[in-house]
């Protein structure tokens, strides 16, 4: 019973530590976009560190065996470039255009984009009540941006930038769809 309650925490210390990451993200990006650092810059950087980072982890904890790609290596760059770079780079452009604030906002749609690629790909129509969640939730969304005045929605200075940041929410919607589809056919 111990070991189950100690697992417990460290997977909450995990989940808390994604959410702090996730959290600080959008923030971060603004400040260092608006202190004049380019897109393109913040994405190489924060990738080669990454992944020099999570490569000498990874070979540590797994061995060199967690660098086989079983034949899906140019599937798996594609939908990691699309879901990390695209995330990313998207977020960085974007947000220089838009706020923090807009951001964090459209990444609340996720889920909702997700069930929308799910059904779209997978051509399972989800049922009235779940359409109806998914629009009043766009909604929403939208009143919250604008203000509840639609014509800042056209009219707005950060409209460019919101339809980067929905773009780079949508990069990692396809990143997750397409990675679970790849371990659900490998197990």
């Amino acid at each position: 019973m111990k070991d189950i309650r100690i697992k417990n925490y460290r997977y909450t210390l995990y989940l808390l530590v994604t959410v702090f990451g996730w959290g600080i993200m959008y923030p971060a990006s603004k400040h260092a976009v608006s202190s004049g650092i380019d897109g393109y810059y913040l994405t190489f950087i924060r990738y080669v560190l990454g992944a020099f980072l999570v490569s000498f982890v990874l070979l540590i904890i797994e061995g060199k065996k967690s660098y086989q790609t079983e034949g899906k290596a140019f599937q798996l760059w594609l939908f990691g470039t699309i879901g990390f770079a695209g995330l990313n780079f998207l977020t960085f452009i974007g947000i220089g255009f838009s706020s923090a604030e807009h951001a964090t906002i459209i990444l609340a749609l996720m889920p909702m984009l997700s069930m929308i690629l799910s059904s779209i790909l997978d051509h399972n129509i989800p049922d009235i009540k779940t359409i109806l969640c998914i629009v009043l939730a766009f909604v929403g969304i939208i009143l919250v941006i604008t203000n509840g005045d639609f014509n800042n929605l056209i009219a707005s200075s950060s409209f460019l930038g919101d339809l980067l940041l929905l773009a780079a929410t949508t990069c990692w919607v396809i990143y997750t769809y397409f990675a679970n589809m790849m371990i659900t056919k490998h197990k």
